[in-house]
């Protein structure tokens, strides 16, 4: 539609109760409050899917989400967000996604597609530009992410064409299996890709060829070029373009972080020198990739050529090393990548399959998982072919495999850790591995997030201490304190700030890592390349309102679904068992202090610090007057 900017205009609708797609304009007062990707999706989840929509059933909607950025010339404008009501938690879900898929969609004329309802038999959906077809995809029932991805494109005849697909864990229904496009680059968490599975939809194909169309090319062209210059001035840019994530290895273990064996270790160096980024590039990393359009391509390919465990493919993330290895104990770095390529190839989430496996070797060692529940499988740590055996148990749901699919709240009911004595999840989900017992804002972070506990709504682990935030804080008002004024000088007012503006860049289809780790700018960029985009002249507090408009709604869809203060809480053993040995030895949460910062927390957010429930006249003051209605009604 030739009067939109930034954004297509367009958005996809697919219901696969009648196996039928059609395209409507999107609506532009929601794109301009919800700016689009991660924000528009969310309202879309709220207003379509209620409490009594279960997750896996045909009325939940899934929905895949562009910003007005993706597939643009900003820089690390790669990225998407699949929501829909989460298998895993059974509230708010969402996974957001780098690679090529997200601008081929955009470049196609999309900016969402949202899919209801369940096909009779596996389908896939195929796009090329407006010319839109769902396909039989029988006989792609059984195969992995890679096979689809390379079937279609032969189909196809074009292999540069771009694919998401499910692999056996999805089909399989595992509640944490995930989407994966560009073989290796995953929507990883809450279950996307089970809820995939449950609508038989195996893949979405995109070949697009329009572009994306911005009000101001000039001064759009001058903002990219601000980012660009920010990240590769910035002086981790070296070092992130060749470790990528995996730099945090040794910054998480020198602050003895580390997690080990499901938290009962926080420092061990031989680990990091076996396993580690370093390690990683000397051994088998043969090359680097960059998703669309990002100046540092962190991304890398590895093969290991000999041994037990002769593997190859793409990454792995920090996170990814670590649920292989750290958390279970493994010092074999061959076997961790034999992992992650499995994890890639079958759609599994690896924090979420890593995590549920050290939970079952957790309880197992508390003795409270028996051998005849568990098999002929070794739930010992540190065991390379157990862990290897259980992560294809998983995704097949074979033997003990059909218990760790079910996720790491059903594993603790069935071996009676009802009380959560040693399960670590929030809300149903693990955040990062990396200890949160020593930092109550990390912790506050992670345990606020609205899909479960996590580490990638917010960041303010970056932000130690109040002066170093508050200098963050001022570089990005930048002349506009009224964004943020109202958090200065209380202590966790960079929690609330760092997660409403990583919700930003969620919704805007940028990078987190690139555009806010290494981007000194961040809002003040954003908001130039947002608005020379789409022509609205967005000022920061309508940028940062946005942020917080969208994390408010998404804490009213959990309000919906029963979430309340209870649920914002650390992991009981966090309060209970200090970290036991390294720099943080000692080092735990203390319940009374945890929940002062929660309340104040609250308050500045304008929540009941009696439940955490979004006051009316917040929702009200940010044009949420109809979610109001529905939590006071």
């Amino acid at each position: 539609m030739s009067d939109w900017y930034g954004w297509s205009g367009n958005v996809l609708e697919v219901d696969l109760d009648r196996e039928k797609a059609f395209v409507r304009e999107m609506d532009r007062d929601v794109a301009r409050r919800f700016v689009g990707g991660a924000g528009y999706n969310a309202k879309v989840l709220y207003d379509r899917v209620g409490p009594d929509v279960r997750p896996l059933e045909p009325d939940n909607v899934i929905c895949f989400g562009n910003g007005p950025l993706s597939g643009s010339l900003a820089p690390s404008s790669s990225r998407f967000t699949v929501t829909s009501k989460s298998p895993v938690t059974g509230i708010f879900g969402d996974s957001n996604s780098g690679g090529h898929w997200g601008p081929e969609l955009h470049n196609a004329g999309f900016d969402h597609i949202f899919v209801q309802g369940r096909a009779d038999k596996p389908v896939y959906l195929w796009i090329d530009d407006h010319d839109v077809e769902l396909r039989d995809a029988s006989d792609l029932w059984g195969c992995d992410t890679w096979e689809t991805t390379e079937a279609i494109q032969e189909e196809l005849g074009d292999d540069s064409v771009r694919v998401i697909s499910i692999g056996q864990a999805g089909e399989n229904l595992v509640k944490f299996a995930c989407v994966i496009s560009d073989m290796h680059r995953a929507a990883g968490r809450t279950g996307m890709g089970a809820v995939m599975g449950s609508k038989n939809l195996k893949a979405i194909a995109v070949r697009g060829t329009k572009g994306v169309q911005v009000a101001d090319p000039s001064s759009f062209l001058e903002a990219c070029n601000e980012l660009e210059e920010a990240v590769i001035s910035h002086p981790n840019y070296e070092t992130v373009s060749t470790l990528g994530t995996t730099i945090l290895q040794r910054i998480i273990d020198d602050a003895g972080l580390g997690g080990y064996r499901h938290y009962q270790g926080g420092s061990w160096p031989e680990w990091v020198e076996e396993c580690g980024g370093q390690t990683l590039l000397e051994k088998y990393i043969v090359s680097h990739k960059g998703c669309y359009g990002c100046p540092a391509s962190c991304s890398r390919y590895y093969h290991v050529k000999e041994g037990d465990y002769q593997t190859r493919g793409g990454g792995p993330e920090y996170e990814n090393v670590a649920a292989f290895g750290a958390e279970l104990g493994n010092m074999n770095l061959a076997s961790i990548l034999k992992c992650n390529t499995l994890a890639n190839k079958y759609g599994l989430d690896t924090m979420h399959t890593g995590h549920s496996i050290a939970v079952a070797m957790h309880l197992y060692q508390e003795g409270l998982l028996s051998d005849e529940l568990v098999g002929d499988v070794s739930l010992e740590w540190g065991n390379p072919d157990s862990i290897v055996r259980l992560l294809e148990m998983t995704a097949f749901r074979k033997g003990f495999g059909d218990k760790l699919a079910e996720g790491v709240s059903e594993l603790a009911s069935l071996a009676g850790d009802t009380e959560r004595e040693v399960v670590v999840e929030t809300k149903g989900m693990r955040g990062s591995l990396g200890d949160i017992r020593s930092h109550y804002p990390w912790a506050l972070n992670q345990c606020t997030a609205t899909r479960g506990m996590d580490h990638l709504k917010g960041l303010s682990a970056a932000y130690p201490t109040q002066e170093v935030a508050k200098k963050a804080a001022d570089t990005e008002i930048d002349g506009e304190p009224e964004g943020v004024e109202v958090f200065l000088g209380k202590d966790t007012f960079h929690v609330v700030w760092s997660q409403n503006r990583h919700t930003v860049v969620d919704s805007l289809g940028l990078c987190k890592y690139e555009g806010i780790v290494m981007n000194p700018q961040r809002l003040k960029n954003f908001r130039d390349l947002l608005s020379s985009a789409t022509g609205i002249n967005y000022s920061l507090k309508d940028l940062y309102t946005a942020g917080e408009r969208i994390y408010n709604l998404e804490r009213a869809f959990n309000i919906r679904e029963g979430i309340r203060k209870k649920d914002d809480y650390p992991p009981k053993r966090f309060f209970k068992e200090p970290i036991p040995d390294g720099p943080a030895k000692g080092a735990k949460l203390d319940k009374q202090k945890y929940t002062k910062v929660l309340e104040e927390y609250y308050e500045i957010r304008g929540w009941r610090t009696k439940d955490g429930v979004p006051s009316k006249d917040k929702l009200d003051e940010l044009g949420l007057k109809e979610v109001a209605r529905d939590i006071y009604a």
